[in-house]
């Protein structure tokens, strides 16, 4: 009797071992990806610059990035059935508000296909503070869009400083921004 209770403790000792060590092995991976995702800006001596584009919302009123230079540019591409768009939308509003009176924009570019439908009830429900455009030929960018949502930050030269694929931490975010208002103009 005693051996059979040495092996069922032996067993349960296993199994909180196993499970301690896969408990470990997540908080390190996520505590990698973390930094991962906040990771620093891109070197300036680095960027690369985005070719201008003008892209209209969908009452046809133009935003033109050109009209920017000088400001820190946040450029959302998402969509209305993405469920991690939805979830970062709130962290993107308070972000914007947060800058609204720094050389900050922000842009969204809604990539649902059938947009003139979707996205009004979207920004209605929402309260999107942003512009919102539908993406055409001129805007190069969005060929390299695998994954949404993913979001582009540019410096006030137009470059690419930092680029987020999946859904950036509004954190995060914000302290990439602040490292780019730091910078000289």
């Amino acid at each position: 009797m005693e051996v059979g209770m040495a092996s069922e403790n032996a067993i349960r000792w296993a199994k909180a071992a196993v499970l301690l060590s896969a408990a470990c092995v997540l908080i390190i991976a996520i505590s990698f990806s973390g930094l991962k995702r906040a990771g620093r800006v891109t070197a300036a001596s680095s960027r690369r610059p985005v070719a201008d584009f003008r892209l209209s919302d969908l009452s046809g009123k133009a935003w033109r990035l050109s009209d920017h230079r000088g400001q820190i540019v946040v450029v959302n591409f998402w969509a209305t059935w993405c469920g991690p768009c939805q979830e970062e939308t709130p962290g993107l509003i308070r972000t914007a508000r947060r800058y609204s009176d720094k050389p900050v924009a922000f842009v969204g570019v809604a990539m649902d296909d059938d947009a003139a439908t979707a996205v009004p009830p979207f920004l209605r429900e929402y309260r999107i503070p942003y512009p919102v455009v539908l993406p055409d030929s001129s805007l190069t960018m969005a060929e390299n869009i695998d994954s949404l949502p993913t979001t582009v930050l540019l410096d006030r030269h137009g470059r690419i400083a930092k680029t987020w694929i999946g859904e950036v931490d509004e954190n995060t975010l914000q302290t990439v921004i602040d490292e780019l208002l730091r910078e000289p103009a």
